[in-house]
């Protein structure tokens, strides 16, 4: 999370939130605060924000949030927690779930959501004015934060922080594709939207 006078960055996970934490490291002339990486609060949704920091009113902040094509989330997120949860499956059943369209939400238990269940917190009572595209990350970035007090666009360089590469590719069937898209409206709502 990383707030400045008149906005608040919300980071769902796997949308470059690492990235974009480190150019707002670069920016302190707009940037009153921001979550250190290796800090779980940093993925919180804006009502336990507020609560973190009681005398800060949220309410009065442009939300920004940042965003994901969802069959690239899914495989970001999926790849992610097996890296960091090798014994949690078999490869296969974790290729089956992926297939599937649905996201593992385990640290020590095995539970499987659909990317809806992720985002709805996120979005719930909670009125987006920005969004930034991990697929046009530096392009939303300047274009989201000149807004709030960007102007040197020359040191918000192309860079990729926290990438890992897939254990294995994948490639969505057309069948299971629109499976996920029917299986998560809020996704494609805003997905829509934002990739015409």
């Amino acid at each position: 999370m990383i707030y400045g006078e008149k906005f608040i960055y919300l980071h769902l996970g796997k949308t470059g939130g690492t990235t974009i934490s480190f150019w707002a490291s670069l920016c302190p002339e707009f940037v009153q605060h921001r979550d250190a990486d290796s800090m779980d609060e940093k993925h919180l949704k804006l009502s336990y924000q507020q609560n973190r920091f009681p005398n800060i009113d949220f309410s009065t902040k442009e939300v920004i949030l940042g965003f994901r094509n969802i069959e690239s989330w899914i495989l970001s997120h999926n790849n992610f927690k097996r890296i960091g949860h090798p014994n949690l499956l078999p490869e296969n059943e974790w290729i089956t779930k992926t297939r599937e369209g649905l996201v593992c939400t385990a640290r020590r238990h095995n539970m499987w959501v659909a990317p809806d269940q992720y985002l709805k917190p996120y979005i719930t009572n909670t009125k987006i004015k920005h969004f930034i595209r991990t697929e046009y990350i530096r392009e939303d970035f300047i274009k989201v934060f000149k807004n709030y007090g960007l102007v040197e666009d020359k040191k918000i360089k192309n860079i990729t922080k926290n990438s890992r590469s897939y254990w294995k590719p994948i490639s969505f069937t057309q069948q299971e594709k629109q499976k996920i898209y029917k299986d998560n409206p809020l996704w494609m709502n805003i997905q829509k939207k934002l990739y015409i």
